[in-house]
């Protein structure tokens, strides 16, 4: 059987790296056959592709020299940058349920692609018994050494009037390259042949802008392809445009009018539910996900979602039953095993919990372990074992040097051994790890408050409001220092 015939046939049953092994073959006799260039760029992009709907974390560069969000005061519910908060409200498990980055095989965008490049593959004639036509491609698509395309050299405008060619090296420029400059140009070109009338391109166009951090303009050209051809892609990505320029009012009213035209479809109830998360409304976020598992009962996200939703309104048995849920869905990881251990504690199982932690460390990495006997010593504090949780939070800070959590708690069990200089210098270290926690501060003023350093105290106070302004606990611990500040 011909090569390629076998190749085309690795690459429908998803075996990418089969079918790049026989391209690399074929065009090692002819490096610029051009069926098999379109098979291997295909294959490369079915291979690295990534679903980046699901991905919206943004970097620590992203947010500081994102200009939308500079200067800039919202009121509390409204913005990503600020939140609403709940005064008194606890901070979750550091290794609890992490939501999951699927990578979505058979969506709409795989449907248009598969009907776009068709099961030939870049030659219009069917493969007969007696060979097949081989088309030839330009120098600049030929493979040399281990360089697959050189990029550089491309004629951005002679690649944009062909159609196959043009739509698959833009997919490669973006999955496969990462070059979303590249990609603007290519489809900017493309979008000018095609009479500015091709939704596809005007969608690419505003992926490559959102790439480059570009959001207006991305904006723009996911509205201008959703008025030629509605796609729900396209609106998930206009959606995701909004919540990168801290408008996330306008992407949960995007979601909720698309959601109503397409009732079936559960991104949009996923997304609404994110984006109260992200505002710290939990109790918003929790219909959102009953009715998308409603919709789709194995959906990993929902479950795991609702599981933590349970277990932090104090219904630990609600939320072990989502966890068993996940673990019939297939899915044996750390934090499953770490979560429904807390969980059959919590609901006084106490005969499973700790086979439950054995699980959690035997399939965990060393990023994953501080988190597990950083709970662990959870656990032994609330059983009264001191001395065990003070060997959990050590071993916790050795896998992780940083985990400001465990110094914290590290410090608060040497406080009450009467370790006062090890307490404070472990507050320190805490505070040094993650200055956006408030609790070793409050802990540490506390602690100068009992040794009368009240001026210290009083400073750090103000620290701990600064990053939780609602805090009961700080708000008293202000008035008695101020009382006896006056006093003196």
């Amino acid at each position: 059987m011909d090569d390629f015939a076998i190749a085309v046939s690795r690459y429908r049953r998803r075996k990418y790296d089969q079918s790049i092994q026989l391209c690399d073959k074929i065009l090692q006799a002819n490096n610029l056959d051009q069926s098999a260039w379109v098979l291997k760029a295909s294959s490369l992009i079915r291979k690295l592709f990534l679903d980046d709907i699901e991905i919206d974390e943004q970097g620590i560069g992203d947010q500081l020299m994102n200009d939308d969000s500079i200067n800039t005061v919202a009121r509390p519910g409204t913005s990503l940058q600020r939140p609403g908060s709940q005064a008194g409200q606890m901070g979750r498990l550091q290794s609890g349920f992490a939501r999951p980055i699927t990578n979505r095989q058979d969506t709409q965008e795989n449907a248009v692609k598969t009907a776009r490049v068709g099961t030939r593959l870049g030659t219009a004639r069917p493969m007969t018994q007696g060979g097949r036509y081989i088309r030839l491609g330009t120098a600049s698509l030929q493979q040399i050494g281990d360089q697959f395309i050189m990029v550089d050299k491309l004629d951005l405008k002679k690649m944009a009037s062909k159609p196959v060619i043009s739509r698959i090296l833009c997919d490669y420029l973006i999955y496969v390259e990462h070059n979303p400059r590249k990609a603007l140009q290519l489809a900017a070109e493309a979008t000018q042949v095609n009479n500015f009338k091709d939704w596809w391109w005007k969608e690419r166009l505003g992926k490559a802008y959102f790439m480059l951090g570009l959001y207006r303009e991305a904006e723009k050209q996911f509205e201008s392809s959703l008025k030629s051809q509605e796609m729900i892609k396209t609106q998930l990505q206009l959606a995701k445009v909004y919540l990168r320029i801290d408008q996330p009012i306008t992407a949960i009213e995007l979601y909720k009018k698309n959601g109503e035209r397409y009732p079936h479809e559960i991104s949009y109830l996923i997304g609404i539910a994110r984006v109260y998360d992200q505002l710290n409304q939990p109790e918003k976020a929790l219909p959102f996900y009953q009715n998308a598992l409603i919709k789709d009962n194995c959906n990993i996200e929902s479950v795991a979602s609702l599981g933590a939703q349970h277990f932090y309104l104090d219904q630990p048995e609600t939320a072990l039953q989502f966890y068993k849920r996940l673990l019939q869905l297939g899915l044996y990881t750390a934090e499953i095993w770490n979560n429904i251990g807390l969980c059959c504690f919590y609901s006084g199982q106490y005969d499973l919990f700790y086979s439950c932690f054995e699980r959690a460390l035997s399939v965990a990495d060393d990023q994953q372990r501080a988190e597990i006997w950083y709970n662990l010593s959870h656990i032994f504090i609330n059983l009264g074992d001191s001395g065990t949780a003070y060997q959990c939070l050590k071993i916790s800070l050795c896998y992780d040097p940083h985990h400001g959590e465990a110094y914290n708690n590290l410090a608060v069990v040497q406080s009450k051994r009467k370790e006062f200089d090890k307490a404070k210098l472990n507050f320190q270290k805490a505070i040094e790890s993650n200055e956006f926690i408030y609790e070793p501060i409050y802990n540490l003023s506390v602690l100068h408050f009992n040794q009368q350093d009240y001026s210290q105290c009083y400073l750090l106070v103000q620290k701990t409001l600064k990053l939780f302004p609602d805090h009961s606990d700080s708000l008293e611990l202000n008035e008695k220092v101020l009382q006896v500040l006056q006093q003196i």
